[in-house]
């Protein structure tokens, strides 16, 4: 197994997973920015560097700590499906669910407003100094990294059928960029230039606006500019549960942050104590708690807008005794993945940012719309056609997207990953190696891993896990290696720690002091 070094230093640090973002929010925080500055910075130059994650056609939600005050802070900027699309519509076209990929597949993008919220509401620089380095890669290009260009590779065929994609994404030869050729975004720079001049009115009113509507409808979707111009993100309490000495903060519904807790709960209730880490008994127990805390999510999660959602009952702790004494798992069939990018910002003073970035699959719905190089979500495959997240006109679908922050009396935390559905699988698992056996911030991080996905299979990371549990008939099990890439910073004592695991090319860095 590969293995990175933390960052430590009593200034600011930035753990994202591509080290130019890292470097460009590092470069903020000497610039005497503040903790959300270089948020902002490190979000806005994730979205030109690894646009087969996240993008200014995605969506973002974020948790903000601040030192002084102790309060934590949440904006939702994930966007609701178009008010034209609706079930009857898609039925009367011959479909029984919503398309993967697809001008069907979109909902309003909510990132360009949510990161500039974020900045208006806690930033201290000018956000035109915070976009300007994004617009300069874009504009002058940078080496592609490697797993940049076998994500090209890998969706070739969706990039290649997409009039946009393919002239923003592959060479003019429509061969494949190769590690370390130059790419350059003309179309995307000319988009944040508009941002930049404009704020989130350059992206959701005007020629941009203008542009992405009309090529989602030459390709028969059903996004109209009304949609785009009534968008706004939304400031939310953030939802917490105590688990052991901690307080751990998530983002409410529509994200399944709740679902993260509702897990710690139950793993609270049964106890890890005497259990030893990565054991047999450590996955079988952590396997059924997956299937309970998954059925809640699919009979409870949605938009709070549409449908209540009792909070305080589903983060209690007499609900996670109730649960684990009836034992209902979830019934469905497999749990989805996703590609998506976490980062997490610390500065100098202490104040933490804990974000995250998606278009859910790997370049969305696979449409770009060519004039302004934005590769607009899928995210509306996230709806169904009936229960309590079924697609309604204007709602936010259940969303795979959450940032964590921990608290306790010595130490502040922020941490997450990638994993689409996995992702509370997953955050349970960094927070149980941090705080039940004591795992060093690296090591957390870096710990094997595995997941429910659905039906009766696990999928294990590495061969231990297989040899303890390939005798165990009921379940099918598949070995996978890279299972969410995570990154997470921590502030105690006044220093900062920032780390990123194994699994991505994401390095952490900070300033000298």
């Amino acid at each position: 197994m590969m293995y990175k070094t933390p960052f430590l230093t009593c200034g600011g640090v930035v753990a994202s997973e591509h080290y130019l973002a890292s470097k460009i929010g590092v470069e903020i925080l000497d610039r005497k920015g503040n903790a959300v500055d270089a948020a902002v910075a490190t979000s806005l130059a994730l979205s030109v560097t690894c646009q087969n994650l996240c993008g200014l056609g995605g969506d973002f939600f974020a948790l903000y700590y601040e030192n002084n005050s102790g309060k934590v802070y949440c904006i939702n900027s994930s966007g609701y499906a178009p008010k034209n699309l609706t079930i009857e519509y898609l039925r009367e076209k011959g479909y029984s669910k919503i398309p993967d990929r697809g001008p069907l597949s979109i909902t309003v993008p909510g990132y360009v407003y949510g990161v500039y919220e974020l900045h208006k509401k806690f930033g201290g620089l000018e956000f035109s100094d915070l976009i300007e380095p994004s617009i300069i890669l874009a504009r002058k290009g940078f080496p592609i990294s490697r797993r940049f260009s076998e994500a090209i590779r890998k969706n070739y065929e969706l990039l290649a059928k997409d009039a946009g994609s393919s002239k923003v994404f592959l060479q003019s030869d429509s061969s494949i960029p190769q590690e370390g050729e130059i790419l350059r975004f003309p179309q995307l720079s000319k988009t944040l230039e508009n941002v930049k001049e404009h704020g989130p009115k350059g992206f959701y009113e005007g020629e941009v606006c203008e542009g992405i509507v009309d090529y989602v409808q030459e390709n028969s979707g059903k996004l109209i500019e009304e949609d785009l111009k009534d968008y706004k993100p939304e400031w939310v309490q953030p939802i917490k549960v105590f688990y052991k000495d901690y307080e751990v903060f998530e983002i409410p519904p529509n994200s399944m942050g709740m679902i993260t807790l509702l897990i710690l709960n139950m793993i609270e209730e049964i106890g890890l104590e005497g259990m030893p880490h990565l054991s047999k008994e450590y996955v079988e127990k952590l396997y059924n708690i997956f299937r309970i805390a998954y059925r809640v999510k699919d009979e409870v999660l949605s938009d709070p807008k549409f449908v209540k959602i009792d909070l305080e009952k589903i983060l209690s702790k007499e609900y996670a005794k109730d649960l684990l004494r009836k034992e209902k798992f979830f019934e469905g069939t497999k749990v989805a993945s996703g590609d998506t990018t976490y980062f997490a910002v610390a500065d100098k003073e202490g104040n933490i940012v804990s974000a995250i970035q998606s278009l859910y699959l790997g370049f969305g719905s696979g449409l770009t719309v060519p004039e302004y190089g934005i590769t607009l979500n899928c995210r509306a495959r996230g709806f169904k056609f009936d229960g309590v997240n079924k697609l309604e006109p204007r709602k936010r679908p259940a969303h795979t997207l959450s940032a964590t922050i921990l608290r306790n009396k010595d130490e502040v935390l922020a941490l997450g990953a990638s994993a689409g559905d996995y992702r509370p699988q997953i955050y349970t698992q960094l927070i149980t190696n941090y705080i039940n056996y004591e795992n060093r911030i690296q090591d957390a991080l870096d710990a094997p891993r595995f997941v429910w996905n659905g039906n009766d299979e696990i999928l294990l990371e590495n061969g231990l896990y297989y040899s303890m549990l390939e005798n165990k008939p009921t379940l099918s099990i598949r070995r996978e290696y890279g299972l969410g890439v995570a990154q997470a910073v921590k502030v105690r004592d006044n220093v900062k720690w920032a780390a990123c695991d194994y699994r991505g090319d994401g390095i952490p860095l900070g300033q000298v002091y």
